[in-house]
């Protein structure tokens, strides 16, 4: 950043982004994917992420790859992403690459990057484009992370899955689960060939109830969760 090296925080150490378009990183990075992948070969999923941080760098190279230099960095994230994938396709055919779309650095699609065939997009529900966990991406709250995951889905149809955040952060202890919300949102997923869904944290009341119920729907997205919160029917 402005020709100094940024190093992490003590208490962040994931907070400082390495340089993507940096010939060594991207070289090293492929190396130890392919070594990775050859120690787990009947693994078919691995990740290539960025830390959790907004420390983004700030080079020229990298800069020039981005939709908004510094801040939309979804282009030079991707191409960085799409080169592991390269050299991950020609040794193991097989195995995928995932990669995430979070917070508002790499949650809009790319402008000018598509991903390559074995690279998976995992669009986050999180914030500033996801605001509202009570309800489903309806919300008016929400109306950036639809429009964020309907344009990844138009961009790469069969590669995208979710990781959704089903807790109201604000109202961590609210006593009323968004068995509802979820409920929509995985017949929304469903319904867009959504391939894959994880989940972050759960909402500590029912917590049990919760995690009964969306165990159900994630085999299931048609299955009546009211029927499933009487305790009659469990």
């Amino acid at each position: 950043k402005d020709g100094t090296r940024l190093h992490p925080l003590p208490n962040k150490p994931f907070h400082i982004h390495l340089c993507l378009t940096h010939p060594d990183v991207r070289r090293i990075s492929i190396e130890r994917m392919l070594m990775l992948i050859g120690r787990q070969k009947e693994r078919t999923f691995f990740t290539v992420s960025p830390g959790d941080g907004y420390d983004w760098c700030q080079c020229e190279r990298c800069q020039a790859l981005d939709a908004v230099p510094g801040v939309n960095v979804t282009d030079r994230y991707l191409d960085f992403v799409n080169e592991v994938a390269r050299a991950v396709a020609t040794e193991f055919p097989d195995q995928k690459i995932l990669a995430i779309a979070y917070t508002e650095a790499t949650s809009t699609p790319p402008a000018r990057v598509s991903p390559e065939p074995n690279v998976f997009v995992v669009y986050c529900t999180y914030a500033p484009h996801t605001r509202c966990h009570l309800h489903d991406l309806t919300c008016e709250q929400n109306q950036q992370a639809r429009a964020d995951l309907e344009g990844w889905l138009r961009l790469c149809p069969g590669q995208v899955g979710v990781f959704d955040y089903p807790k109201c952060y604000p109202l961590y202890h609210d006593p009323f689960n968004p068995f509802r919300a979820m409920k929509r949102k995985l017949d929304y997923y469903a319904g867009k060939d959504i391939r894959f869904i994880g989940w972050c944290v759960a909402p500590r009341s029912f917590l049990d109830l919760f995690l009964y119920v969306q165990s159900k729907q994630a085999w299931d997205p048609q299955v009546d969760v009211d029927s499933l919160t009487r305790s009659e029917e469990r």
